[in-house]
């Protein structure tokens, strides 16, 4: 003999209609559930703290990038006049004023070069282990905190994206809404060149 079925407003999760196992199942599942959530979260917070720790970090590099830039054009200023002074010493034929000229001239140059290497290996150093906070984390949580950022933080979201593997940088940006993530995007490529394959 069949059973007749449930009443419409039955509910078989509801607490009244389950066993005292059954209960227990629900239980530990919901505290299961429950503590992933927590985790992720805590997760998502620490790096959100450690993005807005790091905006510091990203101006200080932008500011010391700009002064190595003016510097730079300084020096480049000054080598295109001394360059023009040995032109001169060569028409003039003066091989010893030439020699001593491009001697002094190729030892600061090389000088110049040498501390700008390094300061751009020590950014991008940086940039990558920061990046990498990210690229360990869910790619949701990455692209909430970014959109989080908003306009504003450009720059970071892009330079942190920039610094990402390839496929993780873009698996976050598909997570952003589309408004967000066409933004990212022309900043990522018309700034460092970055292109993802459609």
């Amino acid at each position: 003999m069949a059973l007749p079925p449930p009443p419409a407003e039955y509910d078989p999760l509801d607490p009244k209609n389950l066993k005292i196992e059954e209960l227990i199942e629900k239980y530990n599942q919901f505290r299961k559930e429950n503590s992933e959530l927590a985790k992720k979260l805590e997760e998502t917070e620490k790096a959100f703290e450690e993005l807005k720790k790091s905006q510091t970090d990203f101006e200080a590099l932008r500011n010391e990038n700009e002064k190595i830039k003016g510097e730079m054009e300084a020096k480049r200023a000054k080598y295109e006049e001394e360059l023009r002074k040995a032109e001169e010493l060569m028409v003039q034929e003066d091989k010893e004023g030439f020699k001593e000229f491009y001697e002094n001239m190729n030892e600061e140059l090389a000088q110049s070069l040498y501390e700008k290497i390094l300061s751009e290996e020590k950014a991008d150093q940086k940039a990558k282990e920061f990046a990498q906070l990210y690229e360990k984390m869910d790619t949701k949580a990455s692209a909430k905190i970014f959109e989080e950022l908003g306009d504003s933080q450009l720059d970071l979201v892009a330079y942190t994206l920039k610094n990402m593997k390839k496929d993780v940088a873009a698996e976050i940006i598909s997570e952003m809404s589309k408004n967000y993530a066409a933004k990212v995007t022309e900043k990522l490529s018309k700034v460092y060149g970055v292109e993802f394959d459609k």
